[in-house]
Formats: C-alpha cells, sequence, structure tokens
C-alpha cells in the first residue's frame, strides 16, 4: 500500500529523486510545518518564524492583570464556576466513554459469536477476538 510519499512511485511516475526527497521531507526537519499541507504544495523559497507564541504570551499577560486585579470575593466566585465548569467537563467526558466503549463491546460481542465459514477465515476471527488462543 502506497502512502502519500510513495504514491508517485507505486503509480509508475517518472520523479526525480530530488522530487521524491522533497516531498518525504516534509515529514522532517525544516519543511515540518508543511506536514499538513496538500503533498504536492509548492515549498517556499522561505519560511515565516510563526507569531503563534508570541500571541499567546500576550494574552496570557493580559489575563494575568485581570486576575491580579480580583478581591478575594472574585477570586471565589472564579474558583466556583472553574469548578463546576470541570466537573460538567468530566461528567461529558464519562458519559462520552460510556457510548464509546459500549460500541466496542457491541461489535467485540458480535466477532466472538461470528462463525468463520470457512477454514481460511479462522484466522480472521483470531486477529479480531482478543479471547481466542488464551
Amino acid at each position: 500500500m502506497p502512502t502519500g510519499y510513495t504514491l508517485d512511485l507505486y503509480d509508475g511516475k517518472d520523479i526525480t529523486f530530488e522530487e521524491f526527497v522533497l516531498k518525504c521531507a516534509r515529514a522532517f526537519g525544516a519543511l515540518i510545518s508543511m506536514r499538513d499541507e496538500p503533498i504536492d504544495a509548492p515549498i517556499p523559497e522561505r519560511f515565516e518564524p510563526s507569531d503563534y507564541h508570541l500571541k499567546e504570551l500576550e494574552k496570557a499577560k493580559k489575563r494575568l492583570k485581570e486576575v491580579k486585579k480580583w478581591d478575594e470575593e472574585k477570586t471565589e466566585q472564579e474558583a466556583e464556576r472553574a469548578y463546576r465548569e470541570a466537573l460538567k467537563e468530566r461528567e461529558e467526558f464519562i458519559k462520552k466513554n460510556k457510548l464509546i466503549r459500549k460500541r466496542y463491546e457491541d461489535m467485540l460481542s458480535k466477532v466472538r459469536e461470528w462463525k468463520p465459514p470457512t477454514p481460511d477465515h479462522v484466522d480472521l476471527k483470531k486477529i479480531h477476538d482478543p479471547t481466542i488462543g488464551r
């Protein structure tokens, strides 16, 4: 099965070593910032540094100034709000993961009940049923 990096070779396209290496380089080093770009996106002559962390630092400094102005009552209110929000997120996390677990368990039950139609299918069941061969 080809990857995005080897697809041209797999398809029999005539690509140069340089073209192949530049595609592969997107996953490493200087071109790592292009890892989410389309495989055929042109490589720029120059990369500009991201200002993401600078912006986040400025937001954090602004938030810190706000928090330092809080009195004890405001601090208690914000702590209570944050606590309630964390509890709500935890409940949502638990609920979501219970549903996911049920889907996995339901499918595993179906796998366990499945009877391979031929001897050639026995190994397929072994792969998907972790209790076989214990």
